[in-house]
């Protein structure tokens, strides 16, 4: 049994028109943030990193961190990492992200 690690957990955001896509020109793009915290048997501690990605909806390009404008990047992260979405953990967690 593990007793300590680091776990995930994919928080599913809004649609976007905000960014054309650098691979194919689309404009839409799908939100999401993966939370990576640290737990001991299972029960979350303090989070270690919070990434915001947004995936075009066209041809699954994926725009991460750095690669979002700065404004855009910090709207979402406010949205997506409200209090609601870090815990509890569900059936979403992803084990080794």
């Amino acid at each position: 049994m593990k007793l300590y690690g680091a776990t995930g957990k994919l928080i599913k955001g809004q649609t976007l028109t905000a960014v054309p896509c650098p691979h194919c020109g689309n404009g839409v793009h799908g939100s999401f943030g993966i939370l990576r915290y640290f737990h001991i048997c299972r029960i979350p501690i303090f989070p270690l990193a919070k990434t915001v990605g947004l995936e075009c909806v066209n041809c699954r390009w994926l725009l991460l961190d750095r690669q979002i404008p700065a404004a855009l990047r910090t709207a979402l992260a406010h949205r997506l990492f409200d209090r609601k979405s870090q815990l509890p953990i569900a059936e979403e967690s992803l084990n080794g992200v």
